[in-house]
């Protein structure tokens, strides 16, 4: 993350609900999951029901985040596009 200029902190709990962020970022306000295989439905690439909730709870406590699903991010290309999907 220090190749966008972006303070953040990995793993981060957030104690008053409980849930791990893979990665908080509270300059901008808001933090990314990198959801794995175990977050969606066997052979499938819908999320289980406890990711959504998650996400939802996540929301509604005022967070801002952005998931990515494990299979898009391979797909993303060199170092350069990675940066540039984490951007966006």
């Amino acid at each position: 993350m220090e190749q966008l200029g972006v303070t953040c902190t990995e793993e981060f709990i957030d104690l008053s609900v409980g849930y791990s962020l893979d990665i908080l970022m509270p300059s901008l306000g808001c933090a990314l999951e990198v959801d794995g295989p175990f977050h969606f439905l066997l052979n499938s690439y819908e999320r289980s029901g406890s990711t959504k909730m998650k996400h939802r709870h996540l929301e509604q406590i005022g967070y801002k985040f952005h998931a990515i699903p494990f299979w898009e991010w391979p797909k993303v290309g060199p170092s350069e596009e990675k940066l540039a999907y984490l951007r966006q």
